[in-house]
């Protein structure tokens, strides 16, 4: 061991800085408390015919048919990447909206119109409009906001969360799961209130 002291230490050290940085991101989120409020998000790239919006603290959705031109054919109408998250679990809930039967198909005398869209998911909770939720998080694609420490990328992990969204807050991060593959998420509102 004498000997080969140097030998001994140049091994060591990678073990150490893994061993340190397990610790610490482990402990990253103890001096934070957990996120409070469940929220809404949806594809910011999502279809023109549907718009999310919080009118008087409740969620307004709303289908607007497409207008069809002479010569033209009407586009394929899809459920857009709507997502419900239960801040107990972080889990990204897929939201179905009850699309009209219609809606690929408008005749002329709804082309044009908006309607109302109605999710049962939604009834009773009402809803803050503003991106920082009212306990002071807000939501990020880690993807494209790396802390540039190469150390932590080494050593970090999966841990380092840069596979997708987490609500961060004063250097605490938690995890959005389910959402590693969508990319242009947005914040359309956070539950305040729930009466069911």
């Amino acid at each position: 061991m004498k000997e080969n002291s140097t030998l001994v230490l140049a091994l060591a050290l990678p073990v150490i800085f893994a061993a340190f940085f397990f610790l610490a991101k482990g402990s990253e989120n103890k001096n934070v408390d957990p996120p409070k409020h469940d929220f809404v998000i949806v594809d910011n790239n999502s279809r023109n015919a549907f718009d999310f919006s919080i009118i008087n603290e409740q969620m307004d959705i709303t289908f607007t048919y497409q207008q069809v031109n002479n010569n033209g054919r009407p586009h394929n109408v899809t459920q857009p990447n709507l997502y419900y998250v239960d801040v107990d679990t972080m889990i990204a809930e897929p939201i179905s909206l009850p699309i009209p039967a219609d809606a690929n198909n408008p005749s002329e005398d709804v082309q044009g119109q908006r309607i109302n869209l109605d999710v049962s998911k939604f009834k009773g909770k009402t809803f803050n409009a503003a991106s920082i939720s009212p306990d002071g998080f807000e939501m990020t694609d880690n993807r494209s906001n790396r802390d540039g420490n190469i150390m932590t990328e080494i050593f970090a992990g999966h841990r380092n969360y840069n596979n997708g969204y987490v609500l961060k807050k004063d250097g605490g991060k938690f995890e959005i799961r389910g959402l590693d593959r969508r990319y242009g998420m947005k914040i359309v509102g956070w539950v305040i209130g729930d009466t069911e």
